[in-house]
């Protein structure tokens, strides 16, 4: 048998030394990217509201569902928002834009209390959607980023893909009823967001819009605080997305971190 001529086997050596280090780096490279993409799974605690929106009494008024914010103390029906006389309740209303639309609904509630430029958080004393300017809180929003939406016996959740202040007077509740009006929604959502989520939206998911009045900017400065979610889609469990500040946030002069239990008013 003929022998390897020591070059050759260096040769071989280097060569399975090359192939190794390129296995090793590959497998480092798939782990971390496999990593990046299967960001950690997210508990949220959302109790049913199918029997305790079965059970409300709206007196005579129609009822469509049940909202519930993660993190705040809104948890409320949501009823016509064409009615007179006031139910014995807090509650939201659905906006008559979206009455019938079958992918988008838009809710729509009171802000009394929590206007000011330094908002509560999850104090008791907020009945309607006041607790929604928490939002505006940095460390608040990304530790809290879904809603549950009860409508026809089913409890749905949600996953918040925008955060913005709009004009008061802007009407961000009509129907969208084309691809492309779908999609021009979806990049004023992300032009107006405070905050950057990685989060996919398309036209073929079911979108939630939430809103509610704020003078956060002063007593003269009336606008509407919007957070926008879409459905989880089929088989898709809640993970923690990332959520970054965008430029808004830093020229609105937003605070990052909020005193639980704040009580200003």
């Amino acid at each position: 048998m003929k022998k390897i001529k020591w070059k050759n086997k260096k040769g071989i050596v280097v060569c399975l030394g090359f192939l190794l280090f390129f296995i090793i780096l590959f497998l480092i490279l798939w782990i971390f990217h496999w990593n990046k993409k299967q960001p950690p799974e997210f508990n949220v605690n959302f109790s049913s509201r199918v029997e305790k929106l079965a059970n409300f009494d709206s007196q005579g008024i129609m009822k469509y569902g049940w909202l519930q914010v993660e993190g705040t103390n809104i948890d409320l029906p949501i009823i016509s928002g064409v009615f007179s006389g006031e139910v014995d309740y807090s509650f939201g209303w659905l906006s008559p834009s979206s009455v019938g639309y079958k992918t988008r609904k838009v809710l729509v509630g009171h802000n009394v209390l929590n206007v000011s430029s330094n908002p509560m958080v999850n104090n008791e004393i907020l009945t309607d959607f006041e607790d929604l300017m928490s939002f505006v809180y940095y460390n608040f929003a990304k530790e809290h980023m879904y809603l549950s939406y009860t409508e026809n016996g089913v409890d749905k959740i949600f996953v918040i893909y925008g955060i913005g202040f709009y004009d008061y007077y802007y009407d961000n509740a009509q129907g969208l009823n084309t691809e492309e009006e779908i999609k021009n929604y979806f990049n004023l959502v992300k032009e107006n967001s405070i905050y950057n989520y990685n989060v996919d939206v398309n036209e073929n998911d079911n979108i939630i819009t939430v809103k509610t009045c704020t003078r956060y900017f002063g007593a003269n400065e009336k606008q509407q605080f919007v957070i926008d979610a879409r459905e989880l889609r089929e088989g898709e469990t809640p993970i923690k997305y990332q959520v970054k500040k965008t430029k808004l946030y830093q020229e609105y002069g937003l605070k990052d971190y909020y005193t639980k239990g704040n009580n200003a008013l």
